[in-house]
């Protein structure tokens, strides 16, 4: 039998097969256009012997056949696959002995040697060299994208629409070398409005880096080629960390206004945790872990002990100090508050690991003001 002629109506993305193809046909063209998972041994079903059951061989398609089933993002209806496998499919095809006709739809290609998506992109002098080369001889293949290789350490924080958070955190849960899709606002120094759109997170693993502090403690730990903005008497410069010298002047941005968004704590416990952190005692191996301790002979702060114990149902003891005239010791004593509550809120520690908890740098701009109050008022100093 003759195989019906069909055609093949090509866009920019996919192709779509008009007409009917014998089954057969269809089967072949779906293991022409397809792929064995790498990991399909794993996810393919066994018997009791450990041998592969069932019909499946580890064999995914990009055929689709109705937007019912399509696996593509954007679903579409009819029998299609990816354009760029349209070579692939016209010699399977020929192959076979199925005749077809092509309808060629694409848009046609302008050559250019700008990829800018966006007026606020900055091309960088080495991506501009070989989007140049790649144009000249007609071909080439960009291996690695714009910012690969050039990490910033796990611990590194960054500005974002959900807080203060470090890289880790960020990309809470994901494995070494994997990307995953985090959407977030992050402060950049690369467009007019200090800020940009990040859609994935990726962990590269573990690798030489160097920490870099600039004179009023601002801290970027990155990989060698990890390059910032610095300023020379040529003008604005971009540089590797590993060429940066002391005495550079690093180019910062500023007045982002980035907060997260939480409004678990009130402002008034986001002023007690400020108090704790400044000047307060809890410690994980302490022998009195379901006590939180605090010292002051201030009344104001005194009176936000009180009221914080009411607001929560506690008993807040304010006792005499043992060794001063004037101080007062203040004490909470409740394992399931310590456990549940003031676990969530600050991450037991000693007085020289003390750090923002996690629970401040999510909270809204109000919250993290108040902490920050909290803090001064009982050990800071400007």
């Amino acid at each position: 039998m003759t195989n019906q002629q069909i055609t093949l109506r090509v866009r920019d993305s996919h192709t779509f097969v008009e007409g009917r193809l014998d089954g057969e046909v269809y089967k072949g063209l779906k293991k022409a256009l397809g792929y064995k998972d790498d990991q399909a041994i794993w996810k393919m079903p066994k018997d009791k012997n450990g041998r592969p059951k069932g019909n499946w061989d580890g064999w995914q398609t990009t055929v689709c056949y109705s937007k019912r089933f399509c696996k593509c993002s954007i679903k579409k209806d009819g029998t299609h696959f990816p354009t760029g496998l349209l070579t692939k499919a016209r010699e399977y095809f020929g192959e076979v002995n199925q005749p077809y006709g092509l309808i060629d739809e694409r848009k046609p290609i302008k050559r250019t040697t700008s990829f800018s998506m966006t007026e606020e992109f900055e091309p960088r002098d080495y991506q501009q060299d070989i989007i140049q080369r790649a144009c000249d001889t007609e071909r080439g293949i960009i291996k690695m994208a714009t910012g690969g290789g050039k990490c910033r350490c796990k611990f590194s924080s960054v500005l974002t629409d959900q807080g203060m958070l470090t890289f880790e955190e960020l990309g809470n849960g994901i494995d070494a070398e994997t990307y995953d899709n985090r959407q977030a606002i992050v402060a950049s120094p690369l467009t007019d409005s200090r800020r940009e759109q990040a859609t994935e997170v990726y962990y590269d693993g573990w690798g030489p880096s160097r920490r870099c502090i600039t004179k009023k403690g601002f801290v970027s730990t990155a990989t060698p080629d990890h390059q910032i903005k610095v300023l020379t008497q040529n003008g604005i410069v971009w540089k590797k960390t590993s060429d940066l010298e002391i005495g550079d002047y690093a180019v910062m941005a500023k007045d982002q206004q980035l907060f997260g968004n939480s409004e678990e704590l009130s402002p008034e416990d986001a002023y007690w945790i400020g108090m704790i952190c400044g000047d307060g005692v809890w410690t994980e191996n302490s022998a009195n872990r379901n006590t939180i301790k605090f010292t002051n002979e201030d009344s104001h702060l005194l009176n936000v002990w009180s009221d914080f114990g009411k607001r929560h149902s506690l008993n807040a003891h304010i006792r005499k100090h043992s060794t001063s005239v004037s101080a007062k010791e203040c004490a909470i004593t409740n394992k399931e508050f310590c456990n549940t509550k003031m676990r969530k809120w600050v991450s037991p520690s000693t007085a020289l690991r003390k750090a923002m908890p996690l629970s401040i740098r999510q909270s809204a701009k109000d919250r993290v003001a108040m902490f920050i109050r909290g803090l001064y008022e009982t050990d800071g100093w400007c």
